[in-house]
């Protein structure tokens, strides 16, 4: 095992190392200071159920979409256990309760874990410093058009098809979005073009 460590290329356990303390930073931050604040859980949710409405009414001429934030300081519960705590967005259409947006379902892990990668990679910070945003919009457009089809299956109330594309089709669209982003990094951006041994 000690002699498998020592062959790992420096470059590799750099990224490794990079990726660890960042991982370890966020998550301390997260759940010390951020989360009790709702911040930015609170805007990015309301934003997810804005534009997941303000898509859907493109589609519907008598904008029938609407979204309400409800906030509680105690967790909110479903199934008799505890989900999340804080707010979340229901999206309604005709003011019946179609969909749910909470925290876990915001983007903001996934955009963190993108931005991560990107900066334990190597690369030229000017660089970086522009695609880690570029990135984070793009992942957050793709999360938009998630949950208005997830918007859409449930209004449809197919609610067999709804779990299957909420918990699988569409979180591995979401996670393929972001591993083609990281190899458009790797490749055009990285100072390695495409390999780090």
């Amino acid at each position: 095992m000690k002699k498998m460590l020592f062959e790992i290329p420096k470059p590799v356990k750099r990224f490794l190392a990079v990726g660890i303390v960042i991982f370890l930073i966020w998550k301390l931050l997260y759940h010390i200071w951020l989360q009790p604040m709702q911040w930015p859980d609170r805007p990015l949710v309301n934003a997810i159920a804005n534009h997941t409405c303000s898509g859907m009414n493109l589609f519907y001429a008598d904008k029938t979409y609407s979204y309400k934030t409800i906030s509680t300081t105690h967790g909110l519960r479903e199934n008799k256990s505890t989900l999340y705590a804080g707010s979340k967005a229901l999206i309604r259409k005709n003011d019946k309760p179609v969909l749910s947006i909470v925290p876990n379902c915001n983007g903001l892990e996934l955009m963190i874990l993108f931005a991560g990668f990107i900066i334990a990679f190597p690369g030229q910070w000017k660089t970086k410093l522009w695609f880690i945003p570029v990135g984070m919009v793009a992942i957050h457009l793709v999360n938009v058009l998630r949950s208005m089809a997830l918007t859409q299956i449930a209004a449809g109330q197919n609610m067999a098809f709804f779990d299957f594309a909420h918990h699988y089709l569409f979180s591995l669209t979401i996670y393929l979005f972001i591993f083609l982003l990281w190899t458009m990094y790797i490749r055009y951006f990285s100072n390695t073009k495409g390999s780090i041994t």
